[in-house]
């Protein structure tokens, strides 16, 4: 490859379609992202016991009613906060019990909501080519597609810590003094703790 071969591939890739408008490089990324969210899932058995635990602890929870203390097997399971349960017992709240489909709908539209996010803050920094090929390559890494089409909680947690994540890296930064945004990311935040626990903050913490 020649040395000039890097700069033309980017002058190339910036002229196209895809990056000088908005519109079709949103399209774009919604399609492929929905897409790879949504074939074969559900499709498959449960079959790690991480995720096993997470759908019968959202199905004791229907069955029982008692959204506060999430049980497996009848007894309280307090290892990790209810969020992950609480999101897997909603959507499965119109058929009234959990199934393979129900179990992993969650992360998958997490899944979505977090390359979309990539998109976004991508396209803030660099402009929209780089947010559309940040969001291209994170959607098509195989451990997201992976955690995307799982009954566990790292892929909402993902969605969670990457948007408190932007919104705090963007006061940081100075583009923003909102109060509205720094709240957002809070909250969002709270959220990834509700989730995971104290290992929710590591990434923040570790980053600022």
């Amino acid at each position: 490859m020649s040395e000039h071969s890097e700069p033309s591939f980017r002058t190339a890739l910036a002229s196209s379609r895809w990056c000088s408008r908005a519109l079709p490089a949103w399209l774009l990324v919604i399609t492929v992202s929905v897409w790879l969210a949504f074939t074969g899932l559900g499709e498959r058995d449960l079959l790690r016991k991480a995720e096993i635990r997470c759908a019968e602890t959202a199905g004791e929870m229907l069955a029982s009613g008692d959204w506060l203390v999430p049980q497996f097997g009848g007894e309280p399971r307090l290892e990790k906060p209810p969020l992950g349960y609480w999101l897997i017992a909603a959507a499965s709240l119109p058929l009234d019990r959990v199934t393979e489909f129900t179990a992993v709908l969650p992360s998958a539209i997490a899944y979505i909501v977090t390359v979309l996010l990539v998109m976004a803050w991508g396209t803030s920094l660099g402009g929209l080519c780089a947010g559309l090929l940040a969001a291209l390559a994170f959607a098509t890494m195989p451990i997201v597609l992976d955690k995307g089409h799982e009954a566990e909680i790292e892929m909402p947690l993902c969605l969670f810590v990457t948007f408190a994540m932007w919104m705090f890296a963007r006061r940081w930064e100075g583009r923003t003094r909102s109060r509205a945004e720094l709240a957002a990311g809070t909250t969002s935040l709270a959220l990834a703790f509700a989730i995971k626990g104290p290992p929710a903050l590591l990434f923040p913490l570790a980053t600022f």
